[in-house]
């Protein structure tokens, strides 16, 4: 058996000994080959260097390989490393600058722990457990062990292609990965003896996961890309961050952290470190530096020589901050986010920083500050909290060039402040101190203190004394006894004030004696207790605010001469069981004062303004609260200056009288019925609202209010039930809200008839009747408040022109007697005037009484006379010119009428006063008038159809009567004299005989008969009626009938506009508007005859014609509520046979809808057609034909009238017939025509006159 065991051995030996190693690349296998122990390409595993072909056959076996330790095939132009993975106890590779590509898998080889690659082409290096790696400059993107690599020491990958690396190599000591496009790292782990991370310039992010990780020291520096580091490292000694110029964001967990020189211009929050010990050593010449996310217990900033501004938020558990060698460090700030830090910061210590200008602290807790040797210091800010509550202390002194002090410091108790030469302003908020010593402090300028809201001890008394420089003093929520003032001779202002309280005044009595301050201009006294409140001797005291500061029941502030503007508000304070007020104020000799404000009495007896009328510009007294006492009523009378008064306070009764410059006036909350705010000439804006508390109507006279825009009258409650602002020509903004507390009232009546129809705002509801200058601002009105759809709008309910305040008044007399003019001479009734007021021409019309008042707006107006037959006459002026406000108004200017020459001329007209109604009476006025220059006395004759009527009676009995025929003899008609007659029928019914039915046509003629006549045709007059059966009481009628001749075209025809108020309340005003038909009337010619009630004429537009009864008072009585006018007017000549021409009338009662009367039509006819020529001829016979003097008239009926016409059909004589015959002597030679009139019926003949 052992003989078979050696055999086998021996076979098994020599196949061993005979297995050589295959090579790929002959390169490899030659450098291999030319190992010896002269060249150092290998050594064997005693470590000497060695030939490995041991027995020189040039060949490489396995045996031979594994006698390997150390093999250097550097430089040897190999591609391919088959045949490597034999060498099984190599310990050291070097294959540097082949040509090496791909993969290279060495895992195999498990003892390698040493290798160098550098400068090949590899992609893939696999190694087993390695202890050194450079595999430097090649094309390297993964690089893999087997054991993860626990032993590796040097790992060198520089100049690669790896985009991502981690560090997990927990013996690693020195790494190198520049040059490859690496912009991520991590960092698990490495050696915790030490490791040293080169520079990679590629990095941007550094993630550390290394909470375990403790190596003694631990620096990232010179990274010149890195932006970002995250993680957790907690080396022993602190990590070093330094010279990272591109970092953006840091956020690392670690105990201590030494930066140097990062990014100068990193964000604020940039470093976000949660540590124990933060230290800022040195930077690259950065000016200034702001970090506010790091968190340490400790702060150490030590050699930064180039930082002049130092910014940093600290954690609510520091408790150390040092400074070392900051030599030109200008401005320091640090503090916390916390609002209640933990820890007490120690002292600091500013004493290292001898450059510091500006010092602020915000939210810590200190427990002492040193500021010595700091002589640049210029201002100090300390926001934070003593330590020591009880007994903390501050003294600021003896640095020259402090200028600012702010201290808010709840806890501190002791402040002294003093030798500070260059200190102007001092500020304490949220102070409780019980004692504040200020001195030697020359230029103070400013003192500010705010005390702490939960203080509980009061400072016995805050002492301002020899202060040279100061000017202002501000105390907020004081708990000071006293305040006392001395040597101030630049003081200014003085404020005190709480202002957390809204109401009542502060519990604290302070005395406050002002006395002996010569600049003090301004004093605020807000939510505080004055007891006693002195003001002497204070010859610049401009502004006074006193607000809910009670100081006292009775105050009078006097006696100082510059004090221009006065504020007291809520004089009161709150005591058990009651409210103590101050009750009676006044003001006295205060020569400057212009404004006075009074808010918040909650009872006030007495007010006085003493002589404040002659500056005062400015004065308001409104309650927000619920008012009481005596004052009730108050006069503003000559206050030449004053421009705003607001006055809201329950008053029964306020004057105002004489205030030229009162530009706004507010009346809310008051208890008025009557309010004048007539004749305030600069008055732009006025509210009265909430003026409900008055137990009857509340009315407001809006008299010549010239310049006023803007009016609020709203939630009156319904008391206000009228507005009349037609004497407001500039408002623009209406505004009326009567809804008050969810109650709709009405508004009977607005008058917006001001000539101003651009009405820019309007808010109302509930409007009963708008008056508005003309239908276009109807339009615009009813735009602006679509609640306005229901309202009755109307132009007539102001009847003088809008706007006016000007007046011309006078009397036209006729001195016929040729003594000059006087009160007893006949006056010119409805006289016509022409006004041109820039080239806007306008008609006017006088009463009947011959006495005229013309409104006039602004302007320059030139105004003439306009009379018939104005050759007639002679008057003086011929016109005269009213230029206001040049003028004063009302501007007199009375007028004289002498004759010129001789001129007799009667007219008649017949006025039908009611329809004609068959069985009804009806009434005839008779209208004559003497036109002429002379006394005339002569006779009147009236015919009528005596066998459809009855006469009954006659204002004037006749001198004598016939059938169908009245006459009266009239004498001494003086020029101008109007008289009348009205005479009373009753008119058939249609069952008599004959009867008398709707439709048919009553025929009326009167003539006045003097002598010779300048006009004869307006000497006879007839009237042709139609009979109705009902009627419309307000209608329109032309007197000549439906027809007129060719011949009276151009001649005058008679209109009669009659009315009834049918309302229940007498119609104060009543206008009758007339558009005129210019192409067929000419307007110039328009008359105005006769009224029931005295009226004016108007025309205006320029074919406008208002007939206007002004205060006509017309009755609603059934027998007294009619009335009427008339005029006559001349129809163009241009009228041809066939034409006609219309009119209709529109109504005005007060402000209501207006009435639109019927469309009279009259055409133009031939009235004398043959048909009625030859009519009834047979009947009536006329001779001699031709006839020289005396024409008989042969008929089997009796003749009433008898009318001659020539040949274009104008009347030329209308008689009655007494005796058939007719005296014509006076007729020129040539044809006429006779018509002849019974009872009932007419004919007409022809005739010549020789």
């Amino acid at each position: 058996m052992k003989k078979i065991y050696l055999i086998i051995f021996m076979i098994l030996f020599s196949a061993l000994k005979a297995q050589n190693i295959s090579f790929y690349d002959q390169n490899l296998k030659n450098k291999i080959l030319s190992s010896n122990s002269s060249n150092q390409i290998a050594k064997n595993i005693s470590g000497n260097f060695f030939a490995i072909d041991a027995n020189s056959d040039g060949q490489i076996s396995t045996t031979e390989a594994s006698q390997v330790s150390y093999l250097d095939v550097s430089n040897s132009n190999i591609s391919n490393t088959l045949g490597l993975t034999s060498f099984t106890n190599l310990i050291t590779l070097k294959i540097n600058n082949n040509s090496l590509t791909g993969t290279l898998n060495l895992s195999s080889i498990t003892t390698l722990k040493n290798i160098e690659c550098q400068n090949n082409v590899l992609s893939i290096l696999t190694l087993d457990n390695p202890t050194s790696v450079n595999v430097s400059n090649n094309h390297l993107y993964t690089f893999n062990t087997t054991y993860g690599a626990t032993g590796l020491i040097y790992l060198n990958i520089s100049n690669n292609y790896f985009s991502i690396f981690t560090i997990d190599y927990p013996s690693l000591v020195d790494f190198s990965a520049d040059g490859n496009p690496m912009t991520q790292m991590n960092f698990t782990q490495a050696s915790p003896a030490g490791f040293v991370l080169n520079p990679i310039t590629q990095v941007e992010t550094l993630t550390f996961s290394s909470y375990g990780y403790t190596p003694p020291s631990f620096t990232i520096a010179n990274f010149p890309n890195l932006k970002y580091l995250h993680g957790a490292i907690q080396p022993v000694n602190g990590l070093l961050i330094e010279n990272l110029p591109s970092l953006s964001y840091s956020t690392i967990s670690c105990h201590k952290i030494i930066v140097k020189n990062i990014n100068p211009s990193i964000d604020i929050n940039g470093l976000s470190f949660n540590i124990d010990e933060f230290h800022l050593q040195g930077t690259s010449n950065t000016a200034i530096l702001n970090y506010q996310a790091i968190r340490a217990k400790k702060y150490y900033f030590e050699d930064l020589t180039s930082v002049t501004d130092l910014n940093f938020y600290v954690d609510e558990d520091t408790t150390e901050v040092h400074f070392s060698n900051l030599p030109i460090l200008n401005n320091l700030k640090f503090g916390t986010t916390s609002s209640n830090p933990n820890a007490c910061l120690a002292t600091v210590d500013l004493s290292t920083i001898p450059s510091l200008k500006n010092f602020e602290i915000n939210n810590l807790r200190y427990s002492s500050m040193n500021f010595s040797n700091l002589n640049l210091l210029k201002k100090i800010t300390l926001n934070g909290t003593s330590c020591n509550p009880s007994n903390s202390v501050l003294n600021i002194s003896n640095l020259p060039q402090l200028e600012e002090i702010f201290i808010k410091d709840r806890y501190l108790k002791t402040l002294t402040i003093n030798t500070l030469n260059s200190l102007k302003s001092i500020a304490l908020n949220s102070i409780s101190c019980q004692s504040i010593t200020l001195s030697s402090l020359p230029q103070l300028v400013s003192f500010l203190m705010d005390s702490n809201s939960n203080a509980t001890n009061t400072l016995p008394s805050l002492d301002f004394n020899n202060l040279p420089s100061l000017q202002s003093i501000e105390l907020l929520r004081p708990f000071v006894n006293a305040v006392t003032f001395n040597n101030l001779p630049s003081l200014k202002t003085f404020k005190v004030e709480d202002p957390y309280s809204v109401y009542f005044s502060s519990d604290i009595s302070t005395s406050y004696n002002f006395s002996n301050l010569p600049l003090l201009e301004n004093i605020i006294l807000n939510n505080s207790k004055i007891i006693p409140l002195t003001l002497n001797n204070l010859p610049s005291l401009k502004n006074l605010t006193v607000k809910r500061t009670y100081f006292g029941t009775n105050y009078t502030f006097q006696n100082l001469p510059l004090l221009e503007n006065v504020t007291i508000e809520n004089p009161h304070i709150s005591s058990p069981g009651t409210i103590i007020n101050l009750s009676d104020l006044a003001f006295n000799n205060l020569p400057s004062i212009k404004n006075i404000t009074l808010k918040d009495f909650y009872s006030l007896n007495t007010l006085n303004l003493g002589n404040t009328n002659t500056t005062l510009e400015n004065f308001s007294m409104k309650s927000e609260i619920a008012t009481y006492g005596n004052l009730t009523s108050f006069t503003f009378n000559d206050f030449p200056q004053l421009r705003a008064l607001q006055f809201n306070r329950k008053l029964n009764n306020l004057q105002l009288t004489n205030l030229p410059q009162l530009n706004t006036l507010n009346v809310n909350s008051n208890n008025f019925t009557t309010l004048n705010i007539g004749n305030l000439p600069a008055l732009q804006n006025f509210t009265s609202n909430y003026n409900y508390y008055t137990s009857g109507q509340y009315n407001i006279n809006f008299t010549n209010l010239p310049v006023l825009k803007k009016v609020n009258v709203s939630y009156n409650n319904g008391y206000l039930k009228k507005i009349d602002l037609s004497q407001v020509p500039q408002l623009e903004e209406l505004q009326f809200i009567a809804n008050n507390s969810g109650y709709p009232q009405t508004l009977d009546y607005i008058n917006l008839k001001n000539g101003n129809p651009n009405l820019l705002v309007l808010n109302t509801e509930y409007i009963k009747n708008i008056c508005v200058d003309d239908d276009s601002e109807r339009a615009l009105v009813q735009s602006l408040d679509t609640s306005l759809a229901n309202t009755i709008f109307t132009s007539y309910c102001t009847l003088a022109p809008v706007g006016n305040i000007y007046k011309v008044i006078g009397t036209a007399s006729y001195d016929y007697n040729n003594n000059g003019c006087n009160s007893s001479d006949p006056k010119f009734p409805y006289l016509k005037f022409g006004i041109n007021s820039g080239g806007i021409s306008s008609v006017y019309t006088t009463n009947q009484t011959g006495t005229f008042n013309i409104p006039l707006q602004t302007g320059n107006h030139i105004i003439t006379p306009i009379i018939e037959n104005p050759t007639y006459y002679n008057f003086s002026p011929t016109n005269f010119t009213a230029d206001f406000p040049t003028q004063a108004s009302p501007l007199t200017q009375n007028l004289c009428f002498t004759p010129n020459g001789t001129h007799n001329d009667l007219e008649v007209v017949i006025i039908p006063v009611n329809a004609a109604a068959p069985g009804f009476n009806t009434k005839y006025k008779i209208i004559y008038k003497n036109k002429g220059t002379g006394v005339q006395s002569g006779t009147l004759s009236f015919s009528y159809t005596d066998n459809l009527m009855n006469y009954l009676n006659a204002t004037i009995v006749p001198n004598s009567q016939s059938t169908g025929l009245l006459n009266w003899n009239f004498t001494n008609l003086l020029p101008f004299e109007t008289k009348e007659i009205t005479v009373t029928f009753k008119l058939n019914t249609p069952t008599q005989t004959p009867a008398l039915n709707s439709g048919d046509i009553l025929h009326f003629t009167t003539q006045i008969n003097a002598g010779t006549d300048e006009t004869p045709l307006d000497n006879i007059f007839t009237l042709h009626q139609t009979v109705v059966n009902s009627f419309d009481p307000n209608d329109k009628t032309c007197l000549e009938g439906t027809s007129i001749s060719q011949a009276k075209v151009g001649d005058y025809v008679h209109y009669l506009i009659r009315f009834e108020n049918t309302g229940t309340a007498n119609a104060q005003n009543i206008v009758v508007k007339d558009v005129i038909d210019i192409s067929k009337f000419d307007i110039s010619s328009l008359v105005a005859l006769n009224g029931s009630h005295n009226f004016i004429t108007r025309i205006t537009n320029p074919n406008t014609v208002e007939f206007i009864f002004e205060n006509i008072q017309l009755p609603f009585n059934n027998s007294t509520n009619d009335g009427y006018v008339s005029f006559k007017i001349k129809t163009k000549s241009t009228l041809n046979l066939g034409d006609s021409f219309s009119n209709t009338a529109n109504i005005y009662f007060d402000y209501n809808h207006p009435i639109i009367t019927n469309t009279y039509t009259t055409s133009v006819q031939n009235v004398l057609a043959t048909s009625e020529i030859n009519n009834n001829k047979s009947t009536f016979s006329i001779y001699p034909n031709p006839v020289k003097d005396i024409l008989s008239i042969q008929s089997k009926e009796k003749i009433v009238k008898a009318e001659i016409y020539d040949a274009a059909g104008r009347v030329l004589k209308a008689v009655s017939v007494t005796d058939n015959s007719i005296n014509v002597s006076e007729l020129s030679k040539g044809n006429y025509l006779i018509k002849l009139s019974t009872k009932d019926k007419t004919v007409t003949q022809k005739f010549i006159k020789n």
